[in-house]
């Protein structure tokens, strides 16, 4: 028959010697410590990359190198691939309605695909954004093709209380896209009776 005896682990001789002879919680600090060091560790090596078996690292020899040599000198910051994030206007119907008659405007529906079969402002394009890395994919090059040729790049949702278009738009501007807002949306446009 096997005993197994547990003993607590011993903090080491010099964490014993304390000067607070009050303090018996030290054992126990100590077993705390090392069990947060070893957990610690133990996720700092999980997320270290592991080296390819036959490659290893080159070689350095810092006492060769002179203050002028490439090594020392400062690397270029990378250019940021982020564009810079671009404005966004609110516009109303008044304004919507004379870019449209101008042919200024780049007009798009973030509705679902069922309402904008069931209506939609006239030359509108479905901007249906899910996913919205797609959609944004398939319509930027007709946005930067719109935007060179002057024109104004307009979203519209369902009506004034539908936030989508506004959350489509961050999207998009964060993309470096300038883009407007018509606030009325769907539902503005349809009471006026403009098609």
């Amino acid at each position: 028959m096997e005993v197994l005896v547990v003993t607590q682990p011993q903090p080491p001789e010099s964490l014993l010697d304390s000067p607070d002879p009050t303090d018996h919680d030290l054992p126990m600090k100590s077993l705390i410590c090392v069990i947060s060091t070893s957990i610690l560790c133990t996720f700092l090596s999980a997320c270290t990359l592991p080296q390819q078996p036959d490659s290893t690292p080159p070689s350095v020899n810092i006492a060769a190198r002179s203050p002028d040599s490439a090594e020392n000198r400062a690397l270029p910051k990378p250019a940021s691939r982020k564009p810079k994030t671009a404005a966004i206007k609110e516009i109303d119907i008044n304004r919507l309605f004379t870019l449209k008659t101008e042919s200024k405007a780049l007009i798009y529906d973030v509705r679902l695909p069922l309402y904008y079969k069931l209506g939609h402002i006239d030359e509108a394009i479905l901007f249906y954004p899910k996913p919205f890395a797609e959609a944004f994919d398939r319509e930027e090059p007709r946005m930067k093709k719109a935007l060179s040729e002057g024109k104004i790049i307009v979203l519209y949702c369902g009506a004034a209380d539908c936030h989508d278009s506004h959350i489509v738009a961050q999207m998009i501007a964060e993309r470096g896209i300038p883009i407007s807002v018509y606030s009325g949306g769907w539902a503005e446009w349809k009471e006026v009776g403009i098609e």
